[in-house]
């Protein structure tokens, strides 16, 4: 590198990058003096200058007096490690520059240009530096070809990497937040707040919104008239579905809104445990549990309960007595026995024949068979156990 090299690379660094001169003058100064030192006969007391101007170097005894540049001479495997100090400071500034400017973008929304594919990810350039996408931070079934623009999230900046130092990311939720801040104004300025999003990318997103304003719903805001103000966020994600859903902070009400687009028939809430117990009718099932089980996953998630949804059906048939595994007992005789006190096989098998009769559709043949079948149970227990 000669001297109008260097001060090309000097201007350079500090018009663009913002980069101190005096400062990487100062750290090329002491890198070249190191060289100097170890490969020429320099007495300890000589110093190194130089020149930000011209790029030329000049050396200064004890006495502050001028010394020849000859008087230093630096063979070729020398001054190859002089060209190599220089190089490697201009990098070291360069990158510590990158990592400064985009440290402090991290968690913003920004634009890309794609370049290439490469083994650990998307390359593409913000500006003059480069950044990655790695493929775990791609949404699924994404193709692009090289000068496409693609936005994503600012996730991470490296100091020391050999892979690009900006990390960005199509994948985090905060990068559905930052597009619906983007495009809903209201959001943007505070009136509607998103309080949790849960996100299988490119397959389905749930985003909890609230709103400060009572007259503002929150809900048809984000989404807008025939979907005409989510539909840019839609675009964006390349046909993720994404549900909008009223936070609340009581969570049974929540958690009824977190399911939708299931209709719930009763909700039982352990607080304590944030544990929930959902009962819906038999038809609204698979549509609570959802595609692979991601409805159900992405509410437990939005409202941070454990949740166990039921059919109506299955509640009911868990709830029977215990009679009901016996020979000749269906759940409507179940229910009748239950009713009058016998619920379990011990009790049904202490019990008099007269009860059994007072029960509608129970003849005495079938309330005799009933009891010979409750014994006979609790005998195969007792022999078991023995």
């Amino acid at each position: 590198m000669n001297a109008k090299e260097l001060i090309n690379a000097l201007d350079y660094l500090e018009r663009e990058k913002g980069i101190d001169r005096d400062t990487l003058i100062s750290s090329i100064e002491k890198g070249l003096l190191s060289v100097f030192r170890k490969r020429t006969n320099m007495e300890s007391g000589v110093s190194l200058h130089l020149d930000a101007r011209t790029g030329e170097i000049a050396f200064f005894d004890q006495e502050g007096r001028r010394m020849s540049i000859s008087a230093f001479p630096l063979d070729r495997i020398s001054a190859q490690s002089a060209k190599q100090v220089i190089i490697q400071q201009l990098r070291e500034a360069e990158k510590e520059a990158t990592f400064q400017e985009f440290k402090k973008r991290e968690g913003e929304l920004v634009s890309a240009i794609v370049e290439r594919y490469e083994l650990k990810g998307l390359l593409v350039t913000i500006g003059k530096a480069d950044a990655i996408f790695p493929h775990e931070h791609l949404l699924p079934r994404e193709h692009y070809r090289r000068r496409e623009r693609i936005r994503g999230y600012l996730l991470e900046v490296k100091r020391r990497s050999k892979e690009p130092p900006v990390i960005l990311s199509r994948t985090h939720p905060d990068f559905i937040k930052l597009l619906f801040k983007e495009e809903i104004p209201e959001i943007k300025d505070g009136i509607i707040e998103i309080k949790a999003i849960a996100r299988y990318p490119g397959e389905c997103t749930k985003i909890a919104v609230a709103s400060k304003n009572e007259r503002i719903d929150p809900v048809g805001t984000c989404i807008g008239v025939k979907g005409s103000r989510i539909k840019m966020v839609l675009k964006e994600l390349g046909g993720e579905r994404v549900d909008v859903i009223r936070w609340n902070e009581d969570p049974e009400i929540f958690i009824t809104n977190a399911l939708a687009p299931a209709k719930c028939e009763e909700i039982r809430v352990d607080p304590a445990k944030k544990e929930a117990l959902v009962i819906l009718p038999d038809e609204q099932l698979s549509l609570a549990i959802g595609k692979k089980g991601q409805n159900v996953k992405l509410a437990a998630r939005l409202s941070g309960y454990k949740i166990n949804v039921k059919s109506r059906t299955a509640i009911r048939e868990e709830a029977l007595p215990a009679v009901v595994v016996l020979p000749g007992v269906g759940k409507k005789t179940a229910e009748s026995l239950s009713r009058v006190g016998l619920s379990s096989i011990k009790e049904l098998a202490e019990a008099g024949i007269s009860i059994l009769l007072k029960i509608e559709g129970i003849g005495k043949k079938k309330a005799e068979k009933i009891i010979k079948a409750a014994k006979e149970a609790i005998s195969e227990t007792t022999d078991t156990r023995r």
